[in-house]
Parts: structure tokens; sequence; C-alpha cells
């Protein structure tokens, strides 16, 4: 495979070695896994890294978790985002069930976002309602890249929004819009979903330029011991290793070991 495109170096140990360098930029891939997986450390540590090692503004948008939650909770890895949000450098943004129902918070700065080529009119209240939904989470995030000039992004978690959308049709389109619009903002992306079982993909995982799974389980037969891998199943645009990898959180992060054994 064509490894030559331009990178954005994830700065997680182990893990850009296993990408032949980093990310494809522009890529918008998403991250698997159940709960205490490690996904939003992954991914916070992306941002980390992009801001303070390359200079790369990043947006991390939360559909769960409050600022306050998220300022707590990575500072303990020595990551100190409320001094990079006042320098400019990091925006948190606030998409809690609440601020996402409310259909005002959208400001319509940007001229780059395109509004559904169809009308309201004649749709149930309901389809207007996810519609409008939409319209000011795409519309903010893309505000938020514009006044930053962000680079990266993460959105923790996107597998939140299916709860919004009435049929599987509906979902498919959305994300697929999603998902194409955070490819033409030209930021490389991390979008989070929450996998409850292995088997199968989802439907972020199909629509996605990227998929990275991280897994919780057992290690060899009759251990007790749980222990984290991760696994790259697909990157468009470069060679990566595809085999299942040890993971490990550390008082700094993330760390990617090498091959995985006993699984």
């Amino acid at each position: 495979m064509n490894s030559s495109s331009e990178k954005t170096p994830t700065g997680i140990i182990g893990l850009d070695d296993a990408l032949n360098g980093g990310m494809p930029k522009g890529t918008v891939c998403t991250i698997s896994g159940g709960p205490g997986c490690g996904k939003t450390i992954l991914a916070a540590e992306f941002l980390y890294e992009g801001i303070t090692k390359f200079g790369d503004p990043g947006i991390y948008v939360s559909l769960g978790e409050s600022k306050d939650e998220f300022l707590s909770n990575t500072k303990p890895f020595g990551w100190d985002f409320a001094s990079l949000e006042r320098e400019g450098k990091f925006k948190f943004v606030d998409f809690s069930f609440e601020r996402l129902v409310n259909i005002n918070v959208w400001s319509k700065q940007s001229s780059d976002y395109d509004s559904p080529s169809f009308p309201l009119d004649g749709l149930t209240l309901e389809e207007q309602t996810y519609i409008n939904m939409i319209q000011n989470f795409v519309g903010t995030i893309i505000d938020s890249i514009s006044l930053i000039e962000a680079k990266r992004i993460v959105i923790d978690p996107i597998s939140s929004l299916r709860l919004l959308f009435p049929t599987e049709f509906i979902s498919r389109r959305e994300f697929l819009r999603i998902f194409t619009i955070l490819r033409e903002s030209k930021t490389t992306a991390m979008v989070l979903s929450e996998l409850p079982k292995e088997e199968g993909f989802s439907l972020e995982e199909f629509v996605g330029s990227g998929v990275i799974r991280v897994n919780y389980r057992r290690g060899e037969s009759g251990s007790m011991n749980m222990a984290r891998t991760l696994t790259i199943f697909k990157m468009r645009g470069t060679a990566f290793n595809e085999k299942a990898l040890s993971m490990r959180i550390t008082s700094s992060g993330i760390e990617i070991l090498g091959e995985s054994l006993g699984f």
C-alpha cells in the first residue's frame, strides 16, 4: 500500500510506528471499544500531543462528559488543557443532550457549512427536530474549527447521535454527512464509538476512513489479569501493522508495546 501521503503523527508511543508514521492528514478515524478500554485517554493524548509537539490546535467535542470532568480526568497525565484553552490553542465543545436540543446555539458564522438540501416543510415534528439538532451540531463544530484554525478534532462519543435518529437509513445518511464535512474541513479526526460487543462492525466504523479498536479482556488461559489491546482494522492511505498490539495506560498516557500474546 502507498504510504507516501502526508501524515499527522498521533504523538502516542508505539502508535505512530504501527501507522507507518501517523494518520494520513484529513483522516476521520473511528476509535471503537467498550467501557474502560482507554478510548478517551487515547483521543485526549492525540489532541494534547498535537498542540504541544506539532503546533496543531485541537477541538474536543463531548456528547457526554462535562468540561470540568474532562479537565479533571486528563490533568493527572500532566495535560493542562485549561492553559491551552486560555492560549487559544484548544477548545472544548459541550454537546450534552440539553445543549444539543438547543437549536439556537449555533452562531452560523461559517459560510463553509451547507444546510440540508431538503426543506423542512412536510416533515413530522420529530424529523424537523433531529434535522435542526444535526444542523446545530455540525454548524457549531465548523464555527469552532474556524475560530481556532483547528487541525485536529475529537468527537466523544459519536455513537450517542444514533439515539436521535428514528431509522437506520436516516442514521446512515446523517453519519455520512457528518464524516464528509469533517473530511472537507481538512482536520484530522478521531471519533469515538461505544462498542458493546466485538462481533461485526458499527455504522461509524463503516463510514470512517480509519478504524482502530481497543479491547479490555483477560490474558492467557487461567490468568486473572486483565489486559488492553489495540488493533488497526483500516487506515486508508497508508500501510499499517494489522496485528493485535499490547496497550497500557501509564501516568503519562498511552503506550503501544508490540504484539499481544495469549489472545
